[in-house]
Formats: C-alpha cells, sequence, structure tokens
C-alpha cells in the first residue's frame, strides 16, 4: 500500500507540470514510523498561489479516497527563499525527511542551503519569532477545546479535528522557539529529529506522544478512559509552556 499511496501523490502533482518547483513526502511515513491513524505529510513548493490551491484540493480529494488524510504544507518559491537563508526550522525539519517525489535536483539544492551554514543572529530572532507567534495564536484555542470535551460527543469532528490541528500549530510553535534557542547555543541548523534527541526537546516529544495517543483512542471507544488521561496530561503540558526562562520566551 506504501508504494501505491506514494504512486497516486505523484500521479496527482504531475497534472500541475513545471508549476511545482519540487515536492516530497516527509514524516512518519518517511520514518516508516506511521500506521493506520498517521497522516501522509507531503510538501509542495509551488510558483503561483492558484497552483497551491488546485494541488491542495486534488490532494484532498486523493486522501478521502484513499481513506487517509493528506497534510500538505504549500509555499511558494519566492518566499521558500527567505525560509531557507534564516535555516527556518520547519522548512529545515521537514526537508531532512524528505524523499522526492518531484524535482529532487531543486529538493536537494533547498535541504543543502537550510541544513548548512551557520544561522546568524537574524535566523536565530526569525525563528523565535516565529514560535512565540504561533503559540501566542494557539496556546488560549488550545485550551478551548480541551475544556470543551465531552466523552460522549467530542470523539467525532468537529471538536476533535479542531484539536488535533490545534496540537500540530502548537507543536511547531514549541519546536520554532526550541529550535531558536538550541541554534543560539549549537551554532546550527536545528531539526524536529534533532531536538527529540536533546534534553530541550522533552516537551516535544511528550507531546507528540500524546497526540498519538489520542488519535488511537479516538478510533477505539473501548479506549475513552485512556482519552481522557491524555487530556488530562495534554492539560499539564501544555499549561506550562509559559515557564521556559524569559530570555527564551520574550516577545520579539
Amino acid at each position: 500500500m506504501r508504494g501505491i499511496e506514494e504512486a497516486l501523490v505523484k500521479r496527482t502533482l504531475e497534472r500541475f507540470g513545471d508549476r511545482v518547483t519540487f515536492a516530497s513526502m516527509f514524516g512518519s511515513y518517511v520514518r516508516g514510523e506511521d500506521d493506520a491513524h498517521s497522516d501522509l505529510d507531503v510538501l509542495v513548493v509551488c510558483r503561483d498561489w492558484e497552483a497551491g490551491s488546485l494541488l491542495n484540493a486534488a490532494l484532498t480529494r486523493l486522501g478521502r479516497r484513499i481513506g487517509r488524510r493528506i497534510h500538505v504544507n504549500i509555499y511558494l518559491q519566492n518566499s521558500l527563499e527567505e525560509r531557507l537563508r534564516r535555516h527556518d526550522y520547519l522548512i529545515a525539519s521537514m526537508l531532512e525527511d524528505s524523499v522526492p517525489i518531484l524535482g529532487w535536483r531543486n529538493l536537494e539544492e533547498a535541504r543543502s542551503r537550510v541544513l548548512n551554514g551557520l544561522p546568524d543572529g537574524e535566523s536565530i530572532s526569525f525563528n523565535r519569532a516565529m514560535g512565540w507567534r504561533i503559540l501566542t495564536r494557539t496556546k488560549n484555542q488550545l485550551k478551548r477545546y480541551i475544556e470543551a470535551y465531552q466523552p460522549l460527543t467530542a470523539a467525532k469532528e468537529p471538536l476533535r479535528g479542531n484539536l488535533l490541528r490545534t496540537l500540530e500549530d502548537y507543536q511547531v510553535g514549541l519546536g520554532y522557539l526550541t529550535a531558536s534557542l538550541e541554534m543560539e547555543r549549537l551554532g546550527r541548523a536545528v531539526t524536529f529529529r534533532r531536538l527529540l534527541s536533546l534534553d530541550s526537546g522533552l516537551p516535544l516529544k511528550n507531546l507528540l506522544n500524546v497526540e498519538r495517543s489520542l488519535r488511537r483512542g479516538w478510533e477505539a471507544p473501548s479506549l475513552r478512559n485512556p482519552i481522557l488521561g491524555s487530556l488530562a496530561e495534554l492539560r499539564r503540558l501544555t499549561a506550562g509552556w509559559n515557564t521556559y526562562p524569559a530570555r527564551f520566551l520574550r516577545s520579539p
């Protein structure tokens, strides 16, 4: 099935011709850690927003057809340039894990640029500002979704989907902040995989485990009590995000 899914994604993207600069699959699918509850993560760099909107719709339809959510990360070529220069944490994390679908030469060039070189002060500030912005936007939303959970009704959309999507964004924001700290300390680009090997990445690892528990539990009603336990753990973890040193979390 894995090869079939990849081939279907590639065939869908090929319809857009040279409007796609490069595309790849990344994340748990590439690492061999995915299961029936995991998304298919796809990175696409395209030349115009119209193409981005159309291919997002096409991949969403494909996901429904194969019974698996396809999570598409779309960037315009010109906006990608600054992110490569700034050693953008999310871009670096996706490219480090990526297996090319289209435009492998362009992908390899982008991967080399974002992962190599020494991040300067502006790069550190850029990543810190991104993390601060995302966390500020998502932390109250996530709290509301957690508090709104009711065991008999919330196992279905839209609350479940909203909570999981907001949790994903929250993890990205926390990753940006933590990466900016480690960039300053290590003098190199920092990715999600790198953070998971560091002590500073423990909060991310804990959040990832809770997310997996929620996804699996919602697919099995007999696991309702573990869901409540996971939400309690999520409430505890996210309540402590602002206990990091003020130097780390100061608003840019």
